[in-house]
């Protein structure tokens, strides 16, 4: 290596003149034959791949090239000199008359104009923004992470490759390719392009659309039906040894040009910023990327896609001259960066959107072994890591199989390939940065308007409430329905509707988006990894630090755009009720009794009702006449004035058709996650905006939810409400309803068992709750009797006959008459069970109470109804044999029949009638519903005795 500039700047021309030559006779030739060594033809070019870009004869091809070869050179001089003609970058203005301020504030913003449109991803590319995740040396680190290869186990941050000189042998040490997954529209592309400022290499894309930045070189090879492979007779079902051959020798030449004329321009570059000794690497590293991203800056009069156009000529150029021509460029490009900067010859090239090369030509490839189908994107690694570059490649999700037998097939030994990367930050979940974000955007003066501090506010609330904007909607234009506007293009419903992702996809998005609904839970974790992938892959979530971690399923548009999608299977979904009581019945907990109180409550009040034809008003209390009133369920909130607001609420039970969509992906209720009661006073104050929530258990009631009186004053009346749910038994106890009396009424609310008041400051500086005036909070002399109540609020109860009125014309009808029947039953065989044991006289043993302790549970971690439904065959079957064990330790420590004539009720795996997946299924239901009688059963016995 020299360093002299001049001397290099020779070394090029002399490289480039004999390249150059040696393609212009090649293509001379015209020579459109695809031969094996011994020059036998397997393939022929069909001429018609050049007609939209090239000549069809072949001299004036080899013309054709010498002019773009001469354009390249003057253009990118032009570049280099920052001629005027050809910025670097366009800023965007508006062409329309609007507010002058406004116009300052938008040229201001600098945004660049890719395609004639403003481009945020181009946007302040490489400098810090005030909303940024990171600061710039966090940034870098993420950058190094993806770019920075690993040798040998060892992290090396300056070069991929290394020539070692040893016993006079040049060793070649292979490097790690990247692999960067995550969700459509989560900063993949911007991720690498901030990297590629940094770090020198070539940007390319399989997937272009109008707008986007790069060439469409990859994409025009690889696109089915008319793309270059296509065109060479590429068979898309390969059968034989020979198709399979024809189709290699296809892929290699097609790529190899995409290859080859990247380099051929980066060599004309590297030749022309040698000897700009005032141009700093960083400088020169812009220029290259804008280059490559923005089809403008080398574009000519008749070719908008100059690297596409470069490519198809190159295209006609024997295989063998395309591997020698990228050798060499690949020789000479690293010298001339060693000019630049000895310690960065590195070159790194970026593969983006590569999910659809791996989802096209599925068929048309093998793996090293010859048996196992892959598409097109085995091809284009195989073929270009025989040059052993290092490859960076992005996706939605991408098999880590498929990639590591591509490179590991080029050189003859198993590839190093890291963990996919998935981490691309995000801000969801922090208030400050996405203000930042708004006030980077919008102009001050519009953000300190009531329009723009409401815009701020619902920004930061993170989800939206079924009908919350009615208020808003008599202050805007008219909108179209909602039915009738389409998601963004990050959501892919063409994957969602395939056979084998629909299905398990649409039981996990549901019971997420009903999780959500409960709870306001913008993170939950989905069941398997199967469907993860697939969720990301549609683009409703993404991934975290890593895939194994599961996915993160937090963006408010993605939960709407799930709803979309999942109202539109109406045979296929399973309706709220049936889910809510599937769900009670399997786990008798009482969050899932609240759970479907709540739905019953929002249907029952979706509409102007009076409150005696759901409630039934005891004969105390305050004399209100609040019984012949009529209310509808409300969302509150405090607009940017300070005037609190109530909007209806539209929550059906089953949608009929005219009430809009049904709105699993909406907010109906929010759980209190703060410990120091911050959530149950912001409620209260109206800055949470849910119509239901349940507060902390301390409270008091297991659920407020908020009513407005429709008789004219518009009188907002706070709801709280005591749920008590019986794991057998549909009777309770008189004591149990005292208690449930007391903790409703507001004397008790924030007390422990013996009266004294352990709630938050706020509660002890006040004898009136913010904005409610039924809810007025008394501390003093709180010592009533147990069946004693506030006499100042009316109180009522829900009778069990009107939530069966309610819903039993939904699907499935008369779902909780037969609920019921199923707590009768399951009672009557607990008491069976134990009269058999009383009968039987005998101690249990500790066997059963050793099994059953909580870190034997997690170990062997029995399947909740989030994962059940998506969980694999061989989960299905260690539930069974994981449920058989726990009969036989039941019976163990029972005793209730010898060991010897004990017989199993859980099916095992292996069993005949378990052969198919619906039948592991309903086994493991019912062996949980055996579970749930067993745990009742020991829990009576071991608290008698």
């Amino acid at each position: 290596m020299t360093d002299n500039p001049q001397d290099v700047q020779h070394s090029i021309d002399s490289v480039l003149t004999t390249l150059i030559g040696m393609i212009r006779g090649e293509l001379r030739r015209g020579n459109v034959a695809i031969q094996r060594s011994d020059g036998t033809v397997m393939g022929r070019l069909n001429p018609m791949i050049g007609h939209a870009f090239v000549s069809g004869q072949p001299e004036q091809r080899a013309g054709e090239f010498a002019r773009a070869v001469s354009h390249t050179s003057h253009r990118l001089n032009k570049i280099i000199d920052d001629d005027p003609e050809i910025p670097l970058i366009c800023p965007w203005t508006l062409r329309a008359n609007i507010d002058e301020h406004l116009t300052q504030h938008l040229k201001e913003l600098e945004i660049p104009t890719l395609h004639g449109m403003p481009s945020l991803l181009l946007h302040r590319l490489g400098k810090q923004m005030s909303y940024d995740i990171e600061d710039d040396q966090q940034r870098m680190k993420r950058i190094n992470k993806i770019f920075a290869p690993q040798m040998l186990g060892t992290d090396f941050a300056r070069h991929t490759s290394v020539l070692l000189i040893i016993k006079e042998s040049i060793i070649h040490l292979k490097t790690v390719n990247r692999v960067l997954l995550n969700t459509p529209g989560a900063g993949k592309t911007r991720l690498v392009l901030e990297g590629l400022l940094a770090k020198w290499g070539f940007y390319f894309r399989c997937r272009t659309q109008v707008g986007d930045i790069g060439s469409a070189d990859i994409e025009h090879v690889i696109e089915f039906p008319y793309g270059h492979l296509n065109a060479f007779g590429l068979e898309e079902i390969v059968i034989s040894k020979e198709e399979l051959e024809v189709n290699q020798a296809c892929a290699a030449r097609c790529f190899q040009a995409v290859l080859a004329a990247r380099l051929l321009v980066f060599l004309l570059y590297l030749r022309a910023i040698v000897g700009h000794s005032e141009m700093t690497t960083e400088e020169a590293k812009k220029k290259w990327l804008f280059a490559q991203i923005d089809a403008r800056i080398l574009a000519t009069d008749q070719q908008n896609d100059f690297f596409l156009y470069l490519a198809t000529l190159l295209c006609y150029v024997n295989t063998q001259v395309l591997v020698s021509h990228i050798r060499t460029c690949l020789v000479t490009c690293k010298t001339a960066l060693g000019i630049l900067n000895p310690c960065d010859t590195q070159i790194h090239f970026v593969i983006d959107e590569a999910q659809v090369a791996a989802e096209t030509y599925h068929e048309a490839f093998r793996d090293g072994s010859g048996k196992n189908k892959r598409p097109v994107l085995r091809a284009l690694l195989f073929h270009w890591a025989t040059f052993k570059i290092q490859t960076i490649i992005t996706g939605t999700s991408l098999e880590h199989k498929l990639i590591t037998d591509a490179i590991s097939s080029s050189v003859g030994k198993t590839a190093n390939m890291n963990d996919g990367l998935t981490s691309t930050g995000s801000w969801m979940s922090d208030k400050n940065k996405i203000e930042a974000y708004l006030k980077s955007y919008f102009p001050a003066t519009y953000l300190e308007t009531p329009s723009g501090k409401e815009l701020q506010t619902r920004a930061i609330t993170r989800y939206f409430i079924p009908r919350d904007g009615e208020w808003w909607e008599g202050m805007e234009a008219e909108l179209s329905d909602s039915q009738d506007l389409y998601a963004p293009h990050s959501f892919d419903f063409e994957r969602a509707e395939h056979p084998g992702v629909k299905t398990p996809l649409l039981l996990a998005m549901q019971k997420l988006c009903y999780h959500r609904l409960t709870t306001g839970d913008l993170n939950h974790a989905a069941s398997t990894r199967i469907v993860n992938r697939n969720i990301v892959e549609c683009g409703f979530a993404r991934y975290g630090s890593d895939t194994k971690s599961g996915i993160i399923f937090d963006e408010p548009l993605a939960y709407i755009a799930a709803e979309a999608w999942i109202s539109r299977q109406e045979s296929t979904w399973e309706q709220k009720q049936s889910f809510f009581l599937k769900s009670l019945e399997l786990y008798n907990k009482n969050n899932e009794l609240e759970n479907y109180t709540m739905l019953c409550l929002a249907h029952a009040f979706m509409q102007p009702t009076k409150l005696s034809s759901v409630f039934e008003f005891a004969d105390i209390g305050s004399q209100r006449h609040l019984a012949e009133r009529k209310a509808r369920l409300v969302s509150c909130w405090v607009d940017s004035s300070g005037v609190v607001r109530s909007a209806p609420v539209i929550f059906p039970i089953q949608c009929t058709g005219n009430e809009g969509l049904e709105s699993p992906s909406h907010i109906l209720c929010k759980k209190s996650s703060r410990s120091n009661a911050e959530d149950d006073l912001d409620w209260l104050r109206c800055d949470i905006k849910t119509p239901f929530f349940v507060p902390l258990t301390h409270f008091g009631p297991d659920i407020f939810f908020r009513l407005r009186l429709e008789d004219g004053t518009n009188e907002l009346v706070t709801v709280a409400v005591q749920v008590k749910s019986r794991a057998t038994k549909l009777d309770v106890k008189k004591s149990l309803i005292q208690k449930a009396i007391r903790t409703v009424s507001p004397d008790t609310f924030w007390t422990n068992r013996d009266n004294n008041i352990f709630g938050p400051e706020d509660f002890r500086n006040s004898n009136r709750l913010p904005l409610i005036d039924t809810c007025e909070k008394v501390l003093k002399n709180a010592n009533a009797e147990k069946d004693q109540v506030d006499s100042r609020h009316e109180l009522a109860i829900l009778p069990s006959q009107y939530v069966k009125n309610l819903t039993e014309q939904f699907e499935p009808p008369n779902a909780l008459g037969e609920y019921e029947t199923g707590v009768k039953q399951r009672n009557a065989e607990v008491e069976f069970q134990q009269n058999v044991i009383r009968f039987e006289n005998r101690k249990p043993y500790e066997i059963f109470n050793k099994f059953t302790r909580r870190d034997q549970i997690e170990r062997y971690m029995i399947l909740d109804h989030v994962v059940l439904d998506a969980a694999t065959d061989r989960a299905l079957g260690g539930q069974l044999d994981l449920h058989r064990r726990m009969e036989w330790a039941f019976n163990q420590a029972t005793r209730r029949v010898p060991p010897s004539q004990f017989r199993y009720v859980t099916p095992t795996r292996h069993n005949e009638a378990m052969s198919t997946r619906t039948a592991k299924l309903e086994a493991v239901r019912e062996a949980i519903v055996r579970w749930t009688v067993m745990e009742a059963v020991w829990n009576s016995m071991t608290s008698s005795s």
